[in-house]
């Protein structure tokens, strides 16, 4: 493929270096491609991460084909897939998985079979290396379903019915009781092919297309301890299928507009300012029906990792692509520095521990340049207003101890 030549003869199939990568231009990013997906290629895949590992599986191949093998790829360091058992049931597509940031299960819902739309749930531990069914959703199975988590739980909002009725049903899940439950149901336009994300204590859920494939652009806040939705900014343009981007930037990436009109082009949601900005640089074509989760967590670091879909030219891909952070290996285990408000404009608070009465604070821009360099009592704010947009590591120093987070700075 063109696209595919393109991006091998301008060295973006990168393995990725144990260093910080991003620029310095906010939401700027550059994609970096991956080893290719090394299951047949396919639209419409499930995605979950497992700590530094992101597991892909069903969908759709070339040949309208419904598979049920899955692969994981380690992404820390030279980045790798291996394969890992089939999902023991029916092949299917337009599942949806979730996972909790610091748990050990990724987990598989919903879906549509050749037996038609599906209320199953499904969890595969890394530990033990298998699928084990827990307790279907008690309402009519469906497909096309987007999933947030908030604390404990995770909530499977929309999607398609038998008869390809849209729906604006959701569900919370227990996994430490396997019990479902009814809560309340999104506002606004029943729909399915919606993105989601989670933001703080909040869930969103964002465009998504209505029964008759109109997309939309309407984005709703889910808040759990109250159990009430509100409408959040919409986005620039509607858009469905598009992949999720999660962690500290929080959006959409690709999705259709239209069922000839793809999007190669990504939007960042901040929560605070209630706004979406466009990503500067593009996936290199426009692709819907692509799947997307972060691998990482801890200190900062994180990737999203974004691939496979179907493109303009109806193409079904195999490609992988992330953006994100990692520090080195040694950075793995150093405990994270909570940074708030994140992002920023004009101040910030730097959480250390309490036995400290000061901290060094240094503050590093894309170049590794140390821009603030100072002492900082616990609890005073600290000053960023004269910082350019962009992208920070903070680090905090007490005696040998060093913890380190990441910083994005609004104009």
């Amino acid at each position: 493929m063109e696209e595919e030549s393109h991006l091998k003869s301008s060295g973006m199939r990168h393995i990725l270096p144990l260093l910080l990568l991003f620029t310095s231009q906010a939401h700027s990013q550059y994609w970096l491609q991956v080893p290719d997906f090394p299951g047949t290629a396919r639209d419409d895949a499930a995605a979950f991460s497992i700590g530094t590992h992101a597991y892909f599986g069903t969908g759709m191949e070339t040949g309208w084909g419904l598979t049920s093998d899955w692969w994981m790829l380690d992404i820390v360091g030279n980045p790798q897939w291996y394969p890992v058992p089939d999902l023991p049931a029916e092949p299917r597509q337009y599942c949806v998985g979730f996972n909790f940031p610091s748990g050990d299960h990724g987990y598989l819902f919903g879906g549509l079979s050749a037996s038609g739309p599906l209320d199953e749930l499904w969890s595969f531990s890394e530990a033990t290396n298998n699928w084990v069914q827990l307790a279907s959703m008690p309402a009519a199975g469906r497909y096309a379903s987007t999933a947030f988590t908030i604390g404990n739980k995770a909530y499977v909002v929309g999607g398609l019915i038998t008869g390809g009725t849209a729906t604006n049903e959701c569900w919370s899940y227990d996994p430490a009781t396997d019990m479902w439950a009814q809560v309340a149901a999104m506002p606004g336009v029943a729909r399915h092919r919606a993105t989601s994300f989670e933001s703080g204590s909040f869930g969103y859920v964002i465009g998504g297309a209505d029964s008759a494939y109109n997309a939309l652009a309407e984005t709703w806040k889910y808040d759990a301890t109250t159990d009430q939705w509100t409408a959040a900014a919409p986005l620039p343009e509607p858009r469905y299928d598009a992949a999720p981007l999660r962690d500290i930037d929080t959006g959409i990436v690709g999705g259709a507009s239209d069922d000839t009109t793809f999007h190669a082009n990504a939007y960042f949601y901040a929560p605070v300012a209630d706004s979406w900005s466009e990503m500067i640089d593009p996936l290199p074509y426009g692709v819907r029906g692509a799947s997307g989760t972060y691998a990482g967590g801890g200190g900062g670091w994180y990737f999203n990792v974004i691939g496979t879909g179907i493109d303009n030219d109806l193409v079904r891909r195999t490609e992988m692509f992330t953006y994100g952070f990692v520090f080195g290996i040694e950075e793995l285990v150093r405990a994270p520095l909570k940074v708030y408000p994140n992002p920023a404009t004009h101040t910030i608070t730097a959480n250390w521990p309490t036995t400290w009465p000061a901290a060094r604070i240094r503050i590093i821009d894309a170049l590794g340049r140390t821009v603030r360099d100072e002492l900082v009592n616990t609890g005073s704010p600290i000053d960023v207003n004269r910082l350019s947009p962009g992208r920070y590591v903070v680090e905090a120093q007490h005696g040998t101890t060093q913890l380190r987070g990441i910083l994005t700075k609004h104009p």
